[in-house]
């Protein structure tokens, strides 16, 4: 269904020339959305050619526009397709724009019943890329502001620029995300598959170190719930594709034992999902094993630390502890992330060998697993293999660990 959002107003004429804007969006972060209504200014305005930078730029200060161009947003805006191709065979500029940076592109993708006027804008070779001034917004952003799948799908097969970020580094995949979440109206879920299918990322920054901002983050994360919405696994996919860009502003989000607890929870699952690891991710997990607050999942934390396959010398003491805690699946996951190469040597041998006889298959497992990654094997240990390969209630594949493991270690044992 389409988004009955009101078309932006229609322009007013004063003695100075003729006003522009509409209806102009600022997406707050927190998925609170406010409409801001531009001001109508007097007065004719035009810009200069802008200068493509990654293809998209902001709309150049204006200087004094003809009336020419000047009817020409004007009859975008009101979807006037006539009118516009009159304008056209006239001469008017397609670069023009308003003081806000609105062009006559931005005027047509505010109603979709413009979308006649956006296609032959198009064809004639309007500008795709130009940002207004006010919200930093494409033509892409604002039909999919919108809700419109046809003009979104339209501008993406003319060549517009998918990625291209607003003021606040929010690109229209994005918007159209937050949308979907803070509405729940099926076009924009629509125009996100489009927008993804086609490379679109969450937010961009050109230029800058991190793509990703942590107003985007925490705006995203909040809309996140892992138990109950079924977009939340591709929107935390989203987040993790910006990849180490995504890990400052989460690492900030882990480490704020003020966030609510289910926030951090989904900061640290979608932390998880980030290749490669870097230091700040690093940290981020040495903090959240050591935070109280979150004890009661400590065991879901320690399962998402040993998807990632590391393990930090510093972690070592901490998770020996863990392997001593009363549920199963902190012993479990203590168990599997001390098992990795890195830290498996650091932990004793006489420590493995007794969480070989631990009640839970799982912490057995891990614990053959790290015994089995040794470079050697001690009498000891290949007893314990033997014990467990020979053990016909013992589950099949820690058996079969079991018996891997002898394969390995038997040349040397004789």
């Amino acid at each position: 269904m389409h988004n009955s959002n009101n078309r932006a107003p229609h322009l007013n004429q004063s003695d100075n020339g003729r006003a522009c804007c509409g209806l102009c969006l600022s997406v707050l972060l927190a998925l609170t959305i406010i409409v801001i209504s531009c001001d109508r200014r007097n007065g004719s305005e035009t810009g200069k050619d802008a200068v493509p930078q990654t293809r998209a730029t902001t709309a150049p200060t204006p200087q004094a526009m003809s009336e020419l161009d000047a009817g020409l947003i004007e009859a975008a805006i009101k979807g006037d397709v006539k009118t516009v191709g009159e304008f056209l065979k006239r001469g008017a500029n397609l670069k023009s724009c308003r003081e806000d940076g609105c062009t006559a592109l931005h005027g047509a993708s505010w109603d979709e019943s413009s979308f006649p006027v956006l296609k032959l804008l198009v064809l004639s070779g309007a500008p795709l890329d130009v940002k207004e001034r006010l919200n930093g917004y494409t033509a892409m952003h604002w039909a999919t502001f919108k809700g419109s799948v046809a003009m979104v799908q339209y501008l993406v097969e003319a060549g517009a620029t998918v990625n291209v970020g607003d003021k606040n580094g929010l690109t229209a995949f994005g918007l159209a995300r937050t949308m979907q979440q803070s509405t729940h109206v099926e076009n924009y879920g629509m125009i996100a598959a489009i927008l993804r299918d086609h490379g679109g990322r969450v937010s961009i920054r050109p230029g800058t170190p991190v793509d990703i901002s942590a107003e985007v983050v925490g705006s995203l994360i909040r809309a996140l719930d892992i138990d109950a919405s079924p977009e939340s696994g591709s929107l935390a996919r989203q987040i993790a594709n910006e990849g180490t860009n995504a890990v400052p502003p989460l690492a900030e989000v882990i480490a704020n034992d003020q966030e609510p607890k289910r926030k951090r929870d989904h900061a640290i699952f979608i932390l998880s999902k980030i290749r490669p690891l870097n230091p700040e991710a690093v940290a981020a997990f040495e903090k959240a094993l050591s935070d109280k607050s979150l004890d009661d999942g400590l065991g879901d934390v320690l399962g998402l630390i040993a998807q990632c396959e590391f393990c930090s010398q510093t972690m070592v003491p901490k998770l020996i502890t863990m392997l001593e805690d009363p549920r199963e699946q902190v012993r479990t996951g203590a168990a599997a992330v001390l098992g990795h190469r890195q830290c498996s040597g650091s932990v004793p041998i006489e420590k493995w060998l007794e969480m070989v006889g631990d009640k839970s298959q799982f912490v057995r497992f891990n614990a053959l697993l790290a015994l089995g990654n040794m470079p050697t094997a001690t009498p000891e240990v290949l007893e314990a293999f033997r014990r467990i390969a020979d053990t016909n209630g013992e589950e099949e594949r820690v058996r079969e660990l079991a018996r891997i493991a002898l394969k390995k270690f038997q040349p040397a044992a004789r």
